[in-house]
């Protein structure tokens, strides 16, 4: 808007420049067809009119929230109490939003900020299980003390969105906050004492494993397909042995390589729910790869701009290690 001189419409006549009555909005035309504030001579008058009206509908626009200096007290409603989950924090406001900041930095994570709100909200994974969520700041009752109300937007995983929240705590707790609640340790997946899933088996074993899970990674449920690229993502975490023959299917070409191509093609990927455990298995295992990458695999994992951030982080490693690797 710099350089714009706006009149009330009413007043603006072509030709002219605006009386010493005439109410001024301090906005001036710098320049052009619209010098000194009057249209020129010879000039396209049409586009004056444009300029004034689009100027009118700038200033009557609502104008962003401003960031708030401080927390909205807390006002707790039967709505809020009842879908989320409360965390009762003995230090100021502004402390433990800088803390939850760090936190959701330091984890698997893409998440935005209101800061005219105190609300932060986006996406977060625990385990390998992608959640929506929502934490907003209030001031406490007592002096130098908030309130963090955390929501799972989706509720799709009351059990890992309990295990974000604690860990959570314990972040906050780490950074010399003195919480409401003892921290409890994050829960893990349970795979049962009869799963056999730290064993040293051959590369049979895995092969088959591997090659099952995958069967249902391509099933037309999307609730098998996440089940599996988490399943997947998790034994290549905590399973050594599973890497090379995770790599080989994942990354060297067949069909666990053609349904990767298909979850990353532009226009359609698959859901973040399926990419990020994919992509993250795909970064635990690259590693252990023998032998050179796909060529169309590579060439997809060279452009990630449509994916998630979170994704695209995590092919963004993928794809470093191969080149490091001359893959």
């Amino acid at each position: 808007m710099e350089g714009f001189h706006l009149v009330e419409a009413s007043t603006v006549r072509r030709g002219t420049v605006p009386s010493e009555r005439s109410p001024s909005l301090e906005l001036l035309f710098g320049g052009g067809a619209f010098a000194g504030g009057k249209v020129q001579e010879g000039k396209e008058t049409d586009d004056f009119d444009k300029h004034v009206a689009c100027a009118l509908a700038w200033l009557q626009a609502p104008s962003a929230p401003e960031p708030r200096s401080r927390a909205p007290a807390w006002a707790p409603d039967g709505h809020t109490a009842a879908r989320a989950r409360l965390v009762h924090v003995a230090a100021p406001a502004t402390e433990v939003r800088d803390s939850l900041r760090h936190f959701f930095a330091a984890t698997p994570s893409d998440i935005a900020e209101d800061e005219s709100t105190w609300t932060l909200r986006g996406t977060a994974v625990v385990d390998f299980v992608v959640l929506e969520v929502e934490v907003r700041i209030f001031e406490g009752d007592a002096q130098g003390a908030c309130t963090l109300a955390f929501s799972h937007t989706t509720a799709r995983d009351a059990v890992r969105f309990a295990s974000l929240v604690d860990q959570a705590r314990v972040f906050v707790s780490g950074h010399g906050q003195a919480m409401s609640a003892k921290p409890v340790r994050p829960t893990l997946m349970d795979f049962g004492e009869d799963d056999d899933l730290f064993s040293d088996d051959g590369d049979d074993d895995w092969s088959a494993r591997i090659d099952s899970v995958l069967g249902d990674a391509s099933a037309g449920r999307s609730g098998a397909r996440e089940e599996a690229w988490q399943t997947l993502a998790t034994w290549a975490e905590q399973s050594p042995a599973c890497r090379g023959r995770l790599a080989e299917a994942l990354l060297a070409g067949g069909a666990g390589t053609a349904l990767v191509i298909g979850s990353l093609r532009a226009g359609s990927p698959a859901p973040i729910a399926e990419l990020y455990p994919m992509a993250a298995a795909m970064r635990l295992a690259v590693l252990e790869l023998e032998g050179r990458a796909d060529a169309l695999l590579a060439r997809h994992l060279s452009t990630t701009e449509h994916l998630p951030k979170i994704v695209a982080k995590e092919l963004r490693e993928v794809r470093r290690q191969l080149l490091l690797a001359g893959a």
